[in-house]
């Protein structure tokens, strides 16, 4: 299966699970949006099959989807395993809980910074036990 047609498919599943067609810069989402910036844990394999793991702060979260920053870009189509620690505490000993997720890259953006914007649709998720990051 080529790239752009895994991409089409994946974006019209995003679709369907997670928006509602409107007029442009009217909010699509007909699912419940979380938007806190958690820290995050994100693994994964760059275009150029290198293993990477770096931290990441998700913007927000949904039932089906995630926006994520990070200091990489990352292809659509990549698939990401992420550990969220769902507390905005700076303190790390403090425990908070933790959800396991694992998705595939929809889209990537630059930011007006010098991180990326990532748009990762779910494929898996776990909820872990409440310990330090």
């Amino acid at each position: 299966m080529a790239l752009a047609e895994l991409n089409s498919i994946i974006g019209n599943m995003h679709a369907q699970a997670c928006s509602i067609p409107q007029a442009p810069n009217v909010e699509r989402r007909k699912k419940l949006r979380l938007a806190m910036p958690f820290p995050s844990l994100v693994r994964s394999v760059g275009a150029r099959r290198d293993r990477f793991e770096m931290q990441g702060v998700l913007d927000d979260l949904s039932s089906c989807s995630l926006n994520l920053r990070l200091a990489r870009p990352v292809e659509p189509g990549a698939r990401l395993f992420l550990v969220v620690r769902l507390s905005t505490r700076l303190a790390l000993d403090v425990p908070a809980p933790l959800v396991a997720l694992q998705g595939v890259v929809l889209r990537t953006e630059q930011r007006s910074d010098v991180s990326y914007g990532i748009v990762v649709l779910f494929t898996r998720h776990r909820f872990l036990y409440t310990h330090p990051y």
